[in-house]
């Protein structure tokens, strides 16, 4: 048929074919209903939006002030799924925020600490966004958050389990901060337990530790910064 059109319309070969093919196969129009498109990728959410009071009876009570509640962006959190309770963001190695935990405030109010369904709290290290790899200090590593908050505004570095058993993917966070670490959980039964066997998982991965054993059931937010350099000091001394 193209020599007829060639002929035809006084075209040549490739403007006759174009002409064929808008005439038998038309473009067409899109259906904006039914087009599936794949989601746009997103970063993960950064900005869980919270109404989270800063100053608050029970942070004063733990000797969080408002400063350093803010530096950790914690709050009593006055709506939503963590309504009522102290509002703890975890936040990943990039830098992001994940999840939040709930501490209730209130004796009587179970569970004590409130995680998200189907959030995996052994994937994370609490207070890893504030550290910098490779620094020859060494990093504390404790079970509760509020240890670790103590400890850093003590003026030393230190990560929280958010427990007392530690993962392959914590394991894994720990090498990649590539640090020397002070174990020391709390003096409880469960602590001192949990100590003989992640100090055995520490030696086992080469990850260079010295354990702080704990009496009398302390537990590090009770520690003073003296005592807390004495730790330290050890440490650098091997």
């Amino acid at each position: 048929m193209t020599p007829f059109v060639l002929k035809k319309e006084n075209l040549s070969f490739y403007p006759a074919a174009l002409k064929i093919c808008k005439i038998f196969y038309p473009k067409r129009p899109q259906n904006t209903t039914t087009t599936i498109q794949k989601p746009p990728l997103v970063k993960k959410n950064t900005a869980f939006k919270l109404n989270l009071q800063f100053d608050h009876p029970y942070l004063r009570e733990r000797n969080i002030t408002p400063q350093v509640a803010r530096f950790f962006q914690l709050g009593f959190c006055t709506s939503g799924m963590m309504k009522q309770r102290i509002a703890i963001p975890i936040v990943d190695r990039d830098k992001y925020t994940v999840a939040y935990c709930g501490r209730t405030i209130h004796h009587d109010c179970y569970p004590k600490y409130l995680f998200p369904t189907r959030f995996q709290k052994s994937k994370y290290l609490f207070n890893l966004q504030n550290l910098v790899p490779h620094s020859p200090n060494p990093v504390f590593i404790v079970e509760g958050f509020f240890d670790c908050i103590h400890i850093h505004t003590c003026g030393f570095d230190s990560l929280a389990l958010m427990g007392t058993t530690i993962s392959a993917v914590q394991i894994d966070l720990l090498k990649y901060l590539d640090r020397r670490y002070i174990l020391m959980l709390d003096g409880d039964e469960a602590g001192k337990k949990a100590m003989h066997i992640i100090k055995a998982i520490l030696k086992r991965e080469n990850i260079a530790n010295h354990a702080v054993y704990l009496i009398h059931k302390k537990e590090p937010e009770l520690l003073d910064r003296d005592e807390l350099e004495l730790f330290v000091d050890r440490n650098l001394l091997g």
